[in-house]
């Protein structure tokens, strides 16, 4: 990874971006491939993403090649957008990006603490989402390097290659690989399994939080859904029975 200081020869203001994104990247996995390497089930994640970092290295050896010959504000900015390594594979220990989170998160009940908090992680449905999780970033992984590896041969067979054409060569070749990523079998199973297992975490916290509402007398979220459909439906009844005593 790039030291502090160092960067490409002509700073070129895409790859110094993308540069420090990559050391932002890699030290936000650092933790996390620890984590993961500890299931066996979960080293495979930690391989692949250890196989993308050398890889990184063979780009930045011919990003050295070519750097100073990048060259205006709109090209650097697309390139430090369609080289952003975070697009494909998640950065952190989340165990779901943004679009999942909003899909599967229930509401956080202020009443739950930490020490059903902390049992809500020692249930078997953390886990299983934690292993859902390592096998959806595998398979965006897998997808990252066989595009990685052909972006980073031709770039370094024809070290003279124009930005532009570089940039359009990333583009087209990065469009397509996401494209079948997303429409192959094996993203789309690792996505089902992924929701799934959030799905059945959510379901563990609701049980946590009813079991945790019950023992102390305190209405449970289904209750009081039940209740603000009970008086919504009344409401919308008394408005009925309102307007038709209003035409007699």
């Amino acid at each position: 990874m790039p030291g502090d200081g160092e960067r490409p020869p002509g700073g070129g203001a895409a790859f110094e971006q993308w540069l420090e994104g990559w050391a932002r990247l890699a030290a936000a996995q650092a933790a996390a491939a620890e984590a993961l390497a500890a299931d066996p089930e979960e080293a495979e994640a930690d391989r692949l993403w250890r196989a993308v970092e050398a890889q990184f290295a063979q780009w930045r050896a011919a990003a050295r090649a070519v750097g100073a010959r990048a060259h205006g504000p709109e090209a650097a900015e697309t390139l430090a957008r369609f080289l952003d390594p975070g697009a494909w594979l998640l950065a952190g220990c989340d165990e779901l990006d943004p679009t999942l989170t909003r899909l599967v998160a229930g509401p956080a009940p202020s009443d739950l603490g930490d020490f059903g908090r902390a049992a809500l992680v020692a249930a078997p449905e953390w886990p299983a989402l934690r292993r859902a999780a390592a096998g959806r970033r595998t398979v965006i992984a897998r997808a990252w390097r066989e595009v990685f590896a052909r972006l980073s041969a031709e770039q370094t067979a024809d070290p003279a290659l124009a930005w532009p054409v570089a940039e359009r060569r990333w583009r087209a070749e990065a469009e397509a690989a996401l494209e079948a990523l997303l429409r192959s079998d094996a993203f789309v199973a690792a996505q089902r399994r992924l929701v799934s297992a959030a799905l059945a975490l959510r379901a563990a916290e609701t049980r946590l939080v009813e079991a945790f509402c019950e023992a102390r007398a305190l209405p449970t979220r289904r209750e009081i859904d039940d209740l603000h459909r009970t008086v919504t439906d009344l409401r919308r009844e008394l408005r009925a029975l309102k307007r038709d005593l209003g035409r007699e």
